[in-house]
């Protein structure tokens, strides 16, 4: 009898070790993939950082007015005229938003509505680049740091008034585990030092 009490009682010690391996291993699952996730995201927001720092900066060099396209440039769309690569030659630099697209989150199944970001080099083919750009937008200022009119960056007259651009980005993870996703917002603003005088 003893000997079956035994056995009845190693099994229910047994099976409740067991239950709390596997929460535990659930547990530390479910940390690894959203510490991934998080990283994923901040990886991103970095990956676009890096191009609009290196990018940005170079708006205008070698180039009298204008340094802007007009027209070309919206809160949505930049174009700016660089000798880029320093050759002496000038080159058109252009980044804008297009086709939205619906990503399902996991095993959420919610969908969110993300940007790829296009990066235009001259007449090559845009890159295109994922980022999970979830919002985006491009602001103009003046020299006294004030907001210029998109109607404005219609007119070469009014694409020379910029001095500076304020990037605001947000990157969301799209296969975050749990809700709210995780997301990342920058917001910089350039003043590139072509446009200065």
């Amino acid at each position: 009898m003893n000997s079956i009490l035994d056995i009845i009682g190693s099994t229910l010690v047994y099976g409740i070790l067991t239950i709390a391996l596997v929460s535990v291993s659930a547990n530390l699952t479910t940390s690894s993939v959203e510490t991934k996730s998080t990283f994923q995201s901040e990886q991103n927001l970095l990956t676009l950082y890096h191009f609009f720092e290196y990018d940005f900066l170079k708006i205008g060099l070698g180039k009298t007015n204008p340094k802007f396209k007009s027209g070309a440039c919206e809160s949505l769309q930049i174009m700016w005229y660089s000798d880029y690569d320093e050759n002496g030659k000038m080159d058109s630099i252009m980044y804008y938003l297009n086709n939205i697209q619906t990503t399902d989150r996991g095993t959420i199944n919610k969908t969110v509505k993300q940007r790829p970001i296009f990066r235009k080099l001259n007449t090559e083919n845009p890159i295109e680049m994922h980022l999970n750009i979830v919002s985006f937008t491009l602001t103009y200022l003046d020299a006294n740091s004030n907001q210029l009119p998109y109607d404005s960056m219609k007119t070469v007259t009014g694409v020379n008034k910029v001095r500076g651009i304020k990037v605001r980005y947000l990157v969301e993870d799209s296969y975050s585990v749990k809700e709210p996703p995780q997301r990342v917002f920058i917001e910089k603003t350039y003043y590139p030092k072509n446009l200065l005088f």
